[in-house]
């Protein structure tokens, strides 16, 4: 495309697309600026590219005018033709958007107040004296409808929970955002979608009004205002769907996408039912955990009673001791001879004095106590004695499940914790879980000879990795010696662990640790190989996938950022694990939904009601628990052969 300079009158050839502007449209003969605002950029690629192309000619990605939102065209359903005219206008669509509005966040307690459906064009609003009836209808079993929802995990909660309705095909705005975006940013909310999407700016304040109301006075507080921004809520779901849907067909991520819309319904349903806890039992071990806080605190108390009063007269600030003080720990530790930079865990394991292992101990059952005493109980619905908590599917970049309310994933290894999930009577608990999973994974991508050899003959990988890195036969490994080592270097190399953090957490120095790492590389040479050149993709592309292709992106800092060396050094370790755990991550997922599939096809007595990292655990009745055992094993089996 050619442009005339306006100062030394030559004709210019401007490139279709360019990195550059500035550069672009400099006239190279009399580098004047030639003032042209000729160039849109690609929202997907960041190249600039001529106003007259419809789609870029880069990367393809079809241009994204301004979307200027129509007024809200919206039908509150208060008659019987509105009530015919909205189900008409259902059945002639594939693809709705869909959300409902309440007066609590916690499914059990809410009264569901709206339910909307519609498209950008128009939405029908069902108030509590339709959407009882809108339930009973047959639409909601079509399987070729899709349905478009923000945060679809809390919406399937409260249609089933109040309405008895299960959502068959979900596209969720939510988990989209998050697909395409893991590692870049958690900017997800529908407002924040919409900003970016639609360039359009949404007043979410009105939402809080909803929470001042009960079906009971539902039509006296209700306004305008507040049916316009129900249905202003679905109006943007199918705009927001169109651009999300091209971004992850661009990126390949749409298998992917598919598996986390089946999973989110999975775990919804975990949600609903809940896990089961034997509360006594729960009780029990708070009372024997205050009596062991209480004997720590009486034996610190002994310890310092030791000292002289002139001693302590400097810690005493209060008439007691306040061992979550840093600034009083530090005054103790003083005045035992002992300087201290911290007061963390990290620091007192490493001072030899039983005031510091007293202190471990204070602080694991303060935390016990704090997390998973009374707290705990009352997360407790009494009516059903189960816990509900909440699972975020995509909670790490990597795609691995978190949890909180509460957090299942970090209950206490104590044996009597555990019990305490149990199965009311008559039911049962299966729980499987894949052995070794990730440092399998690794075997497999690296190809290394030896770690393969190690499973296909039934070798106990982490002894045999003992015997190797301490030149003694496998027979002469002792368990909570060598094999503890080994086990830990295993699992921190393929994590990414450097020498220092290792040697912190196998008792070394680094040096010596720095040793260890070179000799277990000079005998896995391959998994070295592997380990590095993920590092090195991560730092190079800025992104590493999974055999699904979900991506894990990393920001990759400018060369003259001060702190380049560190960032490329933490992008490098979470490389090396990024595709080993988002695999990992991919099996359990597929998985979960496989199992959920079979178990409603064969009408079985069980659910699934929990998920933690590589394991998934089932509940069944006693006569359905040993068709559900081998469902849940195969249903792993075959995920695994990804």
């Amino acid at each position: 495309m050619g442009y005339k300079c306006y100062n030394c009158d030559e004709y210019v050839d401007v490139p279709d697309f360019t990195e550059s502007v500035s550069e672009a449209t400099i006239c190279p003969n009399c580098n004047s600026d030639l003032h042209l605002e000729i160039y849109y950029r690609c929202t997907n690629c960041s190249y600039y590219y001529c106003n007259s192309f419809s789609n870029c000619p880069y990367c393809q990605k079809p241009r994204e005018e301004r979307v200027k939102l129509q007024e809200i065209n919206y039908t509150q359903v208060t008659t019987k033709g509105d009530y015919g005219a909205a189900l008409a206008f259902i059945s002639e669509h594939e693809i709705l958007g869909l959300d409902t509005e309440g007066n609590s966040l916690d499914p059990f307690e809410n009264e569901l107040l709206l339910v909307q459906i519609g498209d950008e064009t128009h939405v029908y609003v069902f108030d509590y004296h339709w959407y009882r009836r809108l339930a009973k209808e047959l639409f909601w079993m079509d399987s070729w409808r899709l349905w478009l929802l923000q945060n679809a995990k809390y919406d399937y909660k409260v249609l089933k929970q109040s309405l008895g309705v299960v959502l068959l095909n979900v596209f969720d705005t939510f988990l989209a955002e998050r697909i395409l975006t893991c590692g870049k940013e958690r900017r997800n909310s529908l407002k924040e979608l919409t900003e970016k999407y639609l360039q359009t700016e949404m007043d979410k304040t009105i939402r809080e009004a909803f929470y001042t109301m009960t079906i009971e006075t539902f039509d006296q507080k209700v306004t305008s205002e507040m049916l316009e921004y129900s249905a202003r809520d679905v109006q943007v779901l199918p705009l927001i769907y169109r651009r999300q849907k091209w971004e992850l067909q661009n990126n390949e991520l749409t298998q992917l996408a598919d598996l986390e819309f089946d999973v989110c319904k999975v775990v919804a349903e975990m949600e609903l039912r809940g896990i089961y806890v034997n509360v006594w039992a729960w009780r029990e071990i708070i009372v024997s955990c205050e009596l062991q806080k209480k004997q720590v605190v009486d034996e610190i108390s002994e310890l310092l009673g030791g000292k002289s009063k002139a001693t302590l007269t400097f810690v005493f600030e209060e008439p007691a001791i306040n061992l979550n003080s840093t600034k009083v720990l530090k005054q103790i530790f003083s005045s035992f001879g002992i300087t201290v930079s911290s007061t963390g865990d990290a620091e007192l394991a490493k001072i030899s004095h039983p005031l510091a292992e007293l202190l471990r101990k204070y602080r694991k059952y303060e935390k016990q106590l704090s997390s998973f005493g009374e707290s705990f109980l009352a997360m407790i619905r009494h009516e059903t004695s189960r816990v509900h908590p909440s699972f975020q599917q995509i909670g790490a970049d990597t795609g691995r499940f978190s949890c909180n309310k509460p957090n299942l994933q970090q209950i206490p290894v104590n044996e009597a914790y555990r019990k305490c999930f149990c199965a009311p009577q008559g039911r049962k608990i299966i729980a499987c879980d894949y052995s070794q999973q990730e440092l399998r994974i690794l075997a497999s991508l690296s190809g290394d000879p030896k770690f393969i050899k190690f499973y296909e003959d039934g070798v106990d990988l982490h002894t045999a990795t003992a015997s190797m890195m301490f030149n003694i036969p496998m027979e002469q490994v002792e368990k909570d010696k060598h094999r503890k080592i080994a086990k830990t270097i295993n699992f921190g190399l393929a994590y990414g662990q450097g020498a220092k953090n290792l040697g912190e957490t196998i008792g070394v120095d680094e040096q010596e640790a720095t040793r260890m790492i070179d000799k277990y590389f000079a005998q896995f040479t391959y998994i070295r190989d592997w380990l590095e050149q993920a590092a090195v993709n991560a730092q190079r592309n800025g992104y590493l996938k999974t055999l699904l292709n979900r991506k894990r992106f990393y920001e990759i800092p400018e060369k003259w950022d001060r702190d380049y060396r560190r960032i490329m050094s933490s992008i490098g370790r979470k490389g090396k694990n990024t595709p080993i755990q988002g695999i990992g991550v991919d099996m359990i997922k597929m998985a979960l939904v496989k199992i959920h599939q079979r178990l409603q096809e064969q009408k079985l007595d069980a659910f699934l009601i929990n998920v933690v990292h590589d394991e998934i655990v089932v509940e069944a009745s006693e006569r359905d628990a040993v068709k559900v055992g081998k469902i849940v094993k195969e249903a792993m089996e075959e995920a695994l052969s990804l």
